[in-house]
């Protein structure tokens, strides 16, 4: 058996010994939260170093860890979408790995798993079990916080960096929810993003927008199959409603460096007028069934 087949069987499914308690280290900005779930496990007689390259470590014990957004997280040019989903930390160099977040391709109506990526090396301060902490990372620019996620395991410890982005909240009516502080230049790439968010009592939409569509997709959710490691399912196709995006007539004084909100009303459901460089546009979404 391989070092870190050894290392998986005594330390990631040492059920016997391991409390079921599952810590919740949470971040907050702008009174919106994420935050990571995870099995304690505590260190023994390996280290995270002997995790081989290309390989995923399921980052706890029990069931599947988790991420659980009430906001957007922007890492690199991928922005995941809120809504829960499973994570783990796969090696791809020798002093380098990333977060893996799976399904966050799914939340869009796409495909492809997102991740952060960060470096591998020696912790300053050892721990005697799994410590994920959430750190934040200077002043917030442009909307968003950046932040840090720090995994420390023994003597080894990953720091990945990412944004947390903010909003403008909006209520038109029954309507309310947030549009997204997004850099102009991610938009202007024309693929599918999380631009928003709409609440209507406990259901949640995100706001999907790309080249020239519109839709709300019900948020994400993690897997529950098989604790957690079964395949992550889409939100359901029946309850994804496509609006309408139009151009406005509107004087263009200055660019616009980020996605802003000029005007929320009611309208054939809801009417959404927004800019971001040179662009204005309205985004008109008609009124959606249930989330769940």
């Amino acid at each position: 058996m391989s070092t870190w087949s050894i290392f998986t069987c005594s330390v990631l499914f040492a059920v016997a010994t391991v409390s079921a308690q599952r810590p919740t280290p949470t971040i907050e900005w702008q009174k919106r939260t994420a935050t990571i779930e995870f099995g304690a496990v505590p260190v023994g007689k390996h280290s995270l170093a002997e995790l081989p390259v290309g390989q995923n470590w399921r980052l706890g014990n029990n069931e599947a860890s988790v991420l659980r957004l009430d906001l957007p997280l922007l890492a690199g040019d991928s922005v995941v979408a809120p809504g829960a989903y499973r994570i783990g930390l796969e090696r791809t160099a020798e002093t380098k790995a990333a977060l893996t977040i799976a399904g966050t391709g799914l939340a869009v109506l796409g495909t492809g798993d997102g991740r952060i990526d960060g470096v591998l090396g020696k912790a300053s301060k050892p721990s005697k079990k799994l410590d994920v902490q959430w750190r934040k990372k200077g002043n917030s620019a442009d909307g968003g916080q950046p932040v840090q996620i720090v995994v420390t395991f023994g003597p080894d410890e990953w720091v990945g960096e990412a944004t947390l982005l903010g909003g403008e909240a909006f209520t038109a009516q029954a309507n309310k929810g947030v549009v997204w502080t997004l850099p102009a230049a991610l938009l202007a790439s024309g693929k599918a993003l999380p631009v928003g968010q709409l609440v209507r009592g406990d259901d949640r939409w995100n706001i999907v927008a790309g080249k020239d569509e519109v839709k709300l997709v019900p948020t994400m959710r993690a897997p529950t199959e098989q604790f957690g490691f079964g395949a992550p399912v889409a939100p359901e196709a029946s309850k994804v409603v496509a609006g309408k995006v139009g151009k406005l007539d509107a004087k263009v004084d200055a660019e616009l460096a980020t996605l802003d909100l000029l005007e929320a009303r009611r309208q054939d459901g809801l009417m959404l007028a927004i800019g971001f460089a040179k662009e204005r546009l309205s985004w008109t979404l008609p009124e959606p069934k249930s989330g769940k």
